[in-house]
Parts: C-alpha cells; sequence; structure tokens
C-alpha cells in the first residue's frame, strides 16, 4: 500500500530533457537522491518501483 511510500520523505515530479526534447516525465516515492561528483539523481519510480538513475539537464519539483 501507499503507507510504505509516506515514510520516504517528500515525493517529486522529476522531468529530463536532453536538449530540448524531453527524455524522462515521472514521480518518484520519496526524496531524489544525487551524486556528489557527477550530475546523476537516483530515486524509486512510482509506477514500477524500480530504482532510476537519471543524469543531465533535470526539472525536480517536490509534491508538497
Amino acid at each position: 500500500g501507499m503507507s510504505k511510500f509516506a515514510s520516504l520523505g517528500s515525493s517529486a515530479h522529476i522531468k529530463c530533457y536532453s536538449g530540448t526534447k524531453l527524455i524522462y516525465d515521472g514521480h518518484s516515492t520519496g526524496k531524489v537522491r544525487s551524486e556528489a561528483n557527477s550530475d546523476g539523481y537516483y530515486f524509486v519510480d512510482k509506477a514500477d518501483g524500480r530504482l532510476k538513475e537519471v543524469s543531465g539537464n533535470c526539472v525536480i519539483d517536490y509534491v508538497k
């Protein structure tokens, strides 16, 4: 159920672009983590429960 997601922090809406092309549009179950020495981001995708890694030009919008 949704209760396990609630404990993970703020859900975020993530959109990533390659140039002007939208290459990812989805939601995380919790906080988005970033790699200190790269432009990568990690999060669990709400749609399939899988860990995703994205990089590049991403807009991360935290849902209140």
